[in-house]
């Protein structure tokens, strides 16, 4: 009879010679005698069913590394993240938490090895950033059941604690605008401040997605730092129609009329002749702003005052929808007020009878 083999992991390989040099594998047993009980039950017609295999042991809860987690939960939120934001946040988990947790298990992250980190990090948005998500994180990591309480616990952690961004008014945009003589530069300060676009909306821009007859624009595609995507930031598939105020019309008439192009080609375009970047856009920017003195000044403000106005004559699901938000605390930003403001609903309540003297002097 052939002789069971043992393995490397202490097991026995019950065999039966099958002819030429050949052996037919009965299963594996814990000792050598099982091994050969099989062989003998094989010899004699009576062959036993095979042991089941064995199963790969299952890691306890919350002793699967940070990393792991981390990676696959952000993986399954790619279809439903914006594609920056997806890269973002993979930049800031390699960046940011994987060097700092990647190794440790879910279940050993303690308040006291958050707190560390957070210590050690500058106060910047980028710590902010990385707060969020590994709050995020572990707060799913609980929710599945792989840690009983969150470790991630520092009040205002997240919190925006940056300086109030300056107050501008469209003056400061007329100004610059006088400052300029580049038409392709006049067309897309006009749009930005005239309709409240993303500055990588503006960049998706073709020619053919201009409508001057009915003073409007598709946008369907926007620009990221990773290539052209599909959609607006908020949805891949969805297109947002903008209608254009006059002055935004004119610029873009005589951008048109001054360049050349097919319907598909960029309506932005670098001094080679492509579709233009954000990096090239906010270089010609920061020398155009320069020029009227007005440095604090960002791309992002036009859209800002933009909004800001618009929210004054709508509702806040008109604000929405001109901005591209889904998110309510995101439009909320722009719903500011202010005494001039204040003083125009009480003067206008006055003149309904909402408001006054109801009981008399007394």
């Amino acid at each position: 009879m052939v002789k069971p083999r043992k393995l490397a992991n202490g097991r026995y390989q019950a065999r039966a010679y099958a002819g030429e040099g050949k052996y037919l594998s009965l299963g594996t047993y814990p000792d050598e005698d099982e091994a050969l009980k099989a062989q003998w039950m094989h010899d004699l017609g009576m062959e036993q069913p095979k042991p089941e295999p064995q199963k790969k042991a299952e890691l306890p809860r919350g002793h699967v590394k940070f990393q792991k987690f981390a990676e696959d939960l952000l993986a399954s939120r790619k279809r439903e993240l914006a594609p920056g934001t997806w890269h973002m946040y993979q930049w800031i988990l390699s960046k940011h938490l994987v060097p700092a947790f990647g190794h440790r298990r879910l279940v050993d992250i303690s308040p006291g090895m958050v707190r560390s980190w957070y210590a050690g990090m500058p106060d910047t948005s980028s710590r902010r950033n990385a707060y969020a998500l590994l709050l995020g994180t572990m707060r799913t990591a609980m929710e599945d059941g792989e840690i009983p309480t969150n470790p991630v616990r520092i009040k205002g952690g997240a919190k925006d604690n940056s300086k109030p961004r300056p107050t501008f008014h469209k003056a400061d945009v007329a100004m610059i605008l006088m400052m300029t003589t580049d038409v392709q530069m006049k067309m897309m300060v006009s749009l930005l401040h005239g309709t409240g676009m993303r500055a990588g909306e503006l960049l998706g821009l073709n020619r053919g997605d201009i409508d001057l007859a009915n003073s409007s624009l598709s946008i369907s595609r926007h620009l990221t730092v990773h290539g052209l995507e599909k959609g607006t930031k908020s949805h891949p598939n969805a297109v947002r129609v903008l209608t254009l105020p006059t002055a935004a019309v004119e610029a873009v008439r005589a951008h048109l009329d001054a360049t050349t192009g097919e319907f598909d080609d960029p309506l932005c375009r670098d001094a080679r002749g492509g579709r233009m970047s954000y990096h090239t856009l906010n270089r010609h920017w920061v020398r155009l702003r320069a020029t009227v003195g007005l440095d604090d000044l960002n791309l992002h403000d036009l859209r800002h005052l933009h909004l800001s106005e618009y929210s004054r004559h709508a509702s806040l699901r008109d604000v929405q929808a001109r901005a591209g938000q889904t998110d309510i605390r995101s439009t909320m930003r722009y719903l500011h007020t202010s005494l001039d403001r204040d003083r125009e609903i009480i003067q206008a309540m006055e003149a309904a009878g909402s408001v006054g003297d109801v009981g008399g002097s007394s």
